[in-house]
């Protein structure tokens, strides 16, 4: 799939999501109507891309899967390790590494700050400058390079090498993301790349790997990510695979056994599903609802609308009407872009669903809500792979500024961090775990060895390491060498308020923040 150029207010708006993704950087193109099947989910995606384009479209560059990278049986959980093969530069060096030095690149959209759905969520002039917290972050590295220091909790050493790095504004057209990829492929060259969230490095990750280039914390939308790309794109926060593994018991253990509270009292749960097409995600969710449905979680109707925010706008009305019409009172939504639409229409429709909160989409952190309907997002509760100090909001709060993460970065900078900080700083820990356990030799080969060497560990944002059970399982170790490894259950709350924040609503941890593994039973 290929990034293609979103219109009117759908840019301006995705440019704003600050937690999950840049929606409008990588749409899938417009749509008449949101489709579905009765036998199971069939969207109308983009075509697959091409370095050719008929006359009158855009040419964008080819994205292909990665050199040696097998398909596979989607969703099987038994994802491999893959070769350890790696790329080369000229005379046998690895690439992007030197002997002082490794280079990083770390892309986003600048036009983040200016969107005018900020202003619609009360947080107009926030400071959003991504390249500000991950060069604060790559000072903080560097000036503790020889060891004796830690970050998110991890005593990290880059044995001798400093990090290079390099920021490359993405923007959000075509041609820019076109360039800005092409720049770090063929250009820049980095060891690794990172995006700290955003469905850009949903797009970039196939090109990336196929050069050899570490994409780290790429936002997951289908199963087996890691082995798919044979080695190269690692999942943020936690992995689709053990996403859907959590979500699969909590629908069936928790939320399909209780009750929907109507105005007309208690009824069965009737459940919806909507996502957007992103890639992967469509062919992923044939498996989850096959998986799902043989939990015992039917759903009564199923829709996609486009991954652009403005073309998403105009589907939500027919999406509510059809859900409204298949008696559905709850909504399962696995991307955080999708409610963007869909809430405000069904509010304006007088349709009032509960919604499951799906976790390390986006749509678990006050920041993604506050662009969603206020009223509609009431009745959300769901899982998060977080926990109850790493909640971001579009402005820093005293919870916020109590935490050891912001401890850090202001020893390094005097400036406020920009609201993203935390997400950056949870995003660049797995590259130092590969680089610290691969010592001075560095190669892929060696970065994989390293992920695998990790010794899981708890984490608290307040405290750092720790060994309270509340804290987030970090775990990169695994299979998927995914960051996060567990979850806990959250609710929406529109009353209450984080210490010294400017919003009112926020999650609330009705269990008191306790965690559970992907295939716990939540009952």
């Amino acid at each position: 799939m290929t990034p293609r150029a979103s219109q009117g207010r759908g840019r301006a708006a995705a440019a704003a999501v600050i937690v999950a993704l840049l929606l409008s950087s990588c749409s899938s193109g417009p749509r008449k109507d949101a489709r579905e099947d009765a036998g199971g989910v069939v969207p109308s995606g983009p075509a697959p891309p091409s370095s050719s384009a008929s006359p009158g479209t855009e040419t964008t560059p080819s994205v292909t899967p990665a050199q040696g990278a097998s398909a596979g049986p989607s969703g099987s959980g038994e994802t491999q390790n893959p070769g350890g093969g790696g790329a080369l530069a000229p005379g046998g060096k690895v690439q992007g590494v030197t002997a002082e030095e490794i280079t990083v690149a770390y892309y986003w959209n600048d036009r983040t700050r200016s969107s005018p759905y900020l202003h619609g969520a009360g947080a107009a002039g926030a400071n959003l400058d991504e390249d500000q917290a991950f060069r604060a972050w790559i000072e903080y590295i560097n000036r503790h390079r020889k060891g004796g220091a830690t970050f998110m909790g991890f005593p990290f050493n880059l044995h001798g090498r400093r990090l290079k790095p390099v920021v490359v504004d993405v923007g959000s057209s075509a041609d820019t993301q076109s360039a800005a990829l092409n720049r770090i492929a063929t250009e820049v060259k980095p060891f690794a790349a990172i995006a700290a969230h955003g469905s850009i490095s949903t797009y970039f990750c196939p090109t990336l790997a196929s050069k050899g280039i570490f994409n780290i914390a790429t936002y997951d939308l289908d199963f087996d990510l890691y082995r798919k790309t044979s080695g190269w794109c690692l999942p943020a926060y936690a992995s689709f695979n053990a996403q859907v593994d959590a979500m699969e018991r909590y629908l069936s253990h928790r939320v399909a056994p209780s009750r929907y509270q109507g105005t007309s009292g208690p009824a069965p749960r009737r459940f919806g599903l909507l996502y957007a097409e992103y890639p992967g995600l469509a062919d992923a969710m044939r498996t989850v609802v096959r998986r799902f449905e043989r939990a015992g979680v039917r759903f009564a109707a199923k829709a996609s609308v486009s991954a652009d925010l403005a073309t998403a706008a105009q589907q939500a009305g027919n999406v509510v009407g059809r859900f409204r019409n298949a008696g559905v009172n709850t909504v399962v939504i696995p991307d955080a872009g999708s409610p963007m639409s869909f809430t405000p229409t069904a509010q304006s429709q007088a349709y009032t669903p509960d919604y499951v909160v799906w976790p390390c989409s986006g749509q678990d952190q006050p920041a993604q809500v506050r662009l969603y309907n206020a009223s509609q997002w009431a009745r959300a509760t769901g899982l998060t792979c977080y926990n109850r100090e790493f909640m971001l909001d579009l402005t820093l709060d005293q919870e916020a500024r109590e935490t050891e993460w912001y401890a850090r970065f202001k020893s390094v900078s005097s400036d406020e961090p920009p609201a993203q900080t935390p997400l950056i700083y949870s995003a660049i820990l797995p590259l130092l775990v590969g680089v610290t356990g691969a010592g001075r030799d560095l190669s892929p080969a060696s970065f994989r060895a390293g992920l695998s060497g990790f010794a899981p560990y708890r984490y608290g944002a307040n405290v750092g390491r720790t060994s309270d059970g509340r804290g987030m399982l970090l775990s990169i170790e695994g299979d998927e060498h995914a960051t996060l490894g567990d979850f806990t259950i959250l609710r929406w709350s529109g009353t209450a308020q984080r210490k010294g924040s400017s919003f009112t609503g926020t999650y609330v941890f009705p269990e008191d923040g306790r965690r559970y593994g992907r295939r716990d039973a939540y009952r």
